[in-house]
């Protein structure tokens, strides 16, 4: 196995494709309990069990586990049993307005790699990272993107990959990495007031979100303490403490996703350092297609609403290397 096929392994092993999920709190019996069995099942790798329950789940007339996080868990149980062709069809049905739908483009992108659908991969990842979603998503699309670009040899896109991933992290690792070693921040301050009279939703920490710890307002444990001050019960000392808790959450994710770019620009070196011409490109552009009809046009970075989800791209792959005939005519 060469260094991109184990990089790729490695990767797409300890990417959250394989995660079938965190346990579903506040949620009453059975949903609940039924479906935190299947979750416990899948880490002890008895995905066999783990379907059965999904699955009665997801034929229930009703049930108390959202149908966009059972179709999720569904698509990671598949993923985990290598049926990556069935999960991607779960990752699909996912909507738009789910609030499970950034990660279940994240995970196509993996499947589309481990498929070997560079294009698709791609596809995926334009939507994710549009500027609206910034504060949404995580480091690893960055990796992911870079870690295609590698296979298909588009070496300054790798360049590019990196150059971007540390221009969008830089600012919120800086506000996580103070908010875990204060337990507070101004972000942090301006949370905890809004919750004392506001619910915990999107749209009331929005504003504070990119300096935060990511997805915080979907953590079942914040939910609670959330709760517990706009009741009353609570001076938001414990929101605080469990806003520390996941900025070091982050700052774990985003060193993992660092040490990994960190692979890919060392074999990057390596790589232009063995090349004949190290400033040849694999790919100056890329086609992408809409529909039925495929047009040929510069990426311009502007991105539309209509449009997201919707890209295709096409690649070609490595270029064949050069065959050495010792001066004579093939």
């Amino acid at each position: 196995m060469n260094f991109v096929s184990s990089l790729i392994t490695a990767a797409v092993l300890g990417s959250t494709a394989h995660a079938a999920g965190a346990p579903v709190r506040g949620l009453p019996a059975p949903g609940r309990a039924e479906f935190n069995r299947a979750l416990g099942l899948a880490t002890q790798d008895k995905t066999k069990p783990a379907h059965k329950i999904i699955d009665a789940l997801l034929a229930a007339k009703k049930t108390d586990v959202p149908r966009d996080r059972l179709l999720m868990t569904k698509g990671r149980l598949l993923f985990q049993d290598g049926d990556v062709r069935a999960a991607l069809k779960l990752y699909e049905q996912v909507p738009s307005d789910s609030d499970h739908w950034l990660e279940a483009l994240e995970e196509r992108g993996w499947a589309h790699l481990r498929l070997g659908e560079h294009g698709e991969a791609l596809a995926q990842l334009k939507t994710i990272k549009a500027p609206m979603f910034e504060s949404l998503v995580g480091p690893e699309p960055f990796f992911l993107t870079g870690l295609i670009h590698l296979k298909i040899c588009d070496y300054p896109a790798i360049f590019e990959s990196i150059k971007e991933f540390k221009a969008k992290f830089r600012p919120r690792l800086v506000a996580v990495q103070a908010l875990a070693a204060n337990g507070t921040s101004e972000a942090a301050a301006k949370v905890v007031a809004k919750l004392r009279a506001q619910p915990l939703a999107w749209k009331t920490i929005a504003p504070e979100a990119g300096r935060l710890p990511r997805l915080f307002h979907r953590d079942a444990l914040l939910q609670s303490r959330a709760a517990e001050l706009k009741a009353g019960k609570s001076d938001g000392t414990p929101v605080l403490r469990r806003l520390q808790q996941l900025a070091n959450r982050d700052l774990k994710e985003i060193g993992d996703i660092l040490q990994k770019m960190h692979l890919l620009e060392a074999e990057l070196i390596q790589r232009i350092h063995m090349a004949e011409k190290p400033n040849a490109r694999a790919h100056k552009d890329v086609d992408l297609a809409k529909g039925e009809e495929v047009l040929r046009f510069p990426d311009t970075g502007e991105y539309w609403l209509d449009e997201l989800d919707k890209y295709r791209v096409k690649v070609t792959g490595c270029p064949a290397p050069k065959i050495a005939t010792g001066g004579q005519n093939p």
